[in-house]
């Protein structure tokens, strides 16, 4: 009987073609939960934009979080840093 490989799942979920994205796919990009990153959010260390009644998390900023090539200086700390 041939043996069947299953590919492993990726860590992080894929990124839509998209300038901005949910809270709730950003938590999932993010490995965290949606209150974990509205309280992030509120305390400056993750960039949002409210946009009539929603909130959006720019792609850019999330990709920096996630490759942890933020610059503490404009409030973008890697991930290692915000989850302390």
């Amino acid at each position: 009987m041939p043996t069947i490989i299953i590919p492993p799942k990726p860590s992080v979920p894929p990124i839509p073609d998209r300038l901005a994205v949910s809270a709730k796919e950003a938590a999932a990009m993010l490995s965290v939960n949606e209150r974990t990153l509205r309280n992030w959010t509120n305390q400056g260390k993750v960039q949002a934009s409210r946009i009539g009644g929603r909130v959006l998390y720019p792609l850019d900023h999330l990709r920096r979080l996630i490759n942890g090539t933020g610059n503490n200086s404009s409030a973008v700390q890697d991930l290692s840093s915000l989850k302390r």
